[in-house]
């Protein structure tokens, strides 16, 4: 059941007589006018005393006269008629009209408001109407609200009935068509539509330019870091050198001076003198002091952060100390291992564990063969260092400073570092160091 009132275009819901023509039209008498509905179209059409009605108060029924055709009612004191057959109501919307904006609570006309609002004038309202002098209270509309950047095919029509105010808020930036127009036999006029193009800007923080400084700041930022880094290191490498350059030049050419002058003192005096024996003390500590000194000028020169210089280094210093044993050494470096850099703490310590273990296996093992080798995996230099000596219980040696000094030195840059002997079978010692 469809139920048509005031809502729907009836000029007033009291009422009183109806009558249907061959046209299949009904006419309505109410109290306050006389009104058509055609069924076809589902649409009123009101007639008032501003239409040549003699009274809006119609109060009596209908009666029609077939021979004239005409359609009598009466009113209080008269009677009036007329032939429905030559009235032809028809119902054409005027062109709708949008009366003024309203943004962020502040109303313009039309022809002065300006349609290029700022990020912050995103709550928008629309007033529009359309003319209607027969049945304006009852039109109804309709409106769509168009995006210029993207398709808008398939964009629906929003049926807000009545209302002629239209409220947007917190519109998101972009550029907008707003189209509105009267609703006529369920159908949207478009052709009598009134439309409102504007903008609403984004905020700075939400255009391209924003994204490209900050691209180009961050990419600033992270290069001067890189910059500063780069300085420090460079800055690093010039402390190195000149703290290298004078142990070797001042403090090198003073134990080089104490140990030629206790050797000159020696030969100064009688063999049984008991001086010699502290000119002799003397010469073996400085030529200690110098050794060490040395180790620490090349532990710091920034010349030998690769492996292409420690390695020769390391060898040479196991060839010596086993040669003297008797022990053969036997060396293998897989490619590319020459070319890894390593910090100056960490190629010092590579070199302290290498060197310990040599001086175990020389003092210890009591082998006759030594294997040293250097392998890359995947980002790890993997040295091994192994013997076919007598070995050793690694539950009663393990407590010894060697050992424990080896361990502290891998720990400290989370290095594994794994010990394997067995007495009669030899010692193996293996270190993976992650150099990237």
């Amino acid at each position: 059941m469809t139920i048509y009132g005031h809502e729907k275009g009836l000029v007033n819901s009291h009422v009183i007589s109806i009558h249907k023509d061959k046209f299949e039209r009904l006419w309505l008498a109410t109290d306050a006018g006389l009104s058509c509905f055609d069924i076809r179209t589902q649409r009123f059409v009101n007639y008032t005393t501003r239409d040549g009605v003699p009274a809006n108060y119609i109060s009596g029924n209908f009666y029609y006269d077939s021979s004239s055709q005409q359609l009598y009612n009466g009113s209080k004191g008269l009677i009036f008629c007329f032939n429905p057959n030559e009235l032809n109501p028809v119902y054409v919307p005027q062109k709708t009209l949008i009366t003024g904006i309203n943004v962020n609570g502040n109303y313009f006309e039309t022809r002065s408001v300006s349609n290029n609002f700022s990020s912050k004038q995103n709550d928008i309202s629309i007033h529009y109407t359309a003319v209607d002098l027969v049945n304006g209270a009852a039109t109804n509309y309709g409106y769509q609200l168009l995006n210029k950047k993207i398709s808008n095919e398939d964009t629906a029509w929003i049926m807000v009935g009545r209302q002629r105010q239209i409220n947007f808020s917190r519109l998101a930036p972009g550029s907008y068509i707003f189209r509105v127009c009267a609703w006529m036999n369920n159908k949207i006029c478009i052709d009598q539509s009134a439309t409102f193009s504007f903008t609403v800007q984004p905020h700075f923080t939400q255009t391209s330019w924003f994204y490209i400084l900050l691209v180009l700041g961050t990419g600033l930022f992270f290069y001067g870091m890189y910059r500063f880094h780069m300085r420090q290191i460079k800055q690093t490498e010039q402390v190195r050198s000149e703290i290298s350059r004078n142990l070797h030049d001042e403090v090198g050419s003073t134990l080089t001076n104490i140990s030629l002058g206790s050797l000159l003192a020696q030969k100064q005096l009688q063999p049984d003198s008991p001086v010699i024996r502290i000119l002799d003390r003397i010469y073996q500590d400085s030529q200690s002091v110098s050794q060490t000194m040395r180790e620490i000028v090349w532990s710091i020169n920034p010349r030998v952060d690769t492996l292409s210089e420690a390695l020769p280094r390391m060898l040479h210093y196991a060839s010596e100390m086993l040669e003297a044993m008797n022990i053969e050494l036997e060396a293998e470096i897989a490619p590319g291992i020459e070319q890894i850099k390593l910090s100056m703490y960490k190629r010092r310590d590579l070199y302290l564990i290498f060197k310990e273990a040599v001086n175990n296996l020389a003092k210890h093992s009591k082998a006759d063969r030594v294997r040293v080798s250097f392998q890359l995996e995947r980002h790890t230099l993997i040295m091994t260092i192994s013997d076919n000596g007598t070995g050793f219980d690694l539950h009663v040696g393990a407590c010894g400073n060697g050992l424990k000094n080896m361990r502290d030195r891998a720990r400290n840059h989370h290095w594994q570092l794994a010990i394997q002997s067995y007495p009669a079978e030899g010692t193996s010692i293996r270190l993976k160091a992650q150099i990237a």
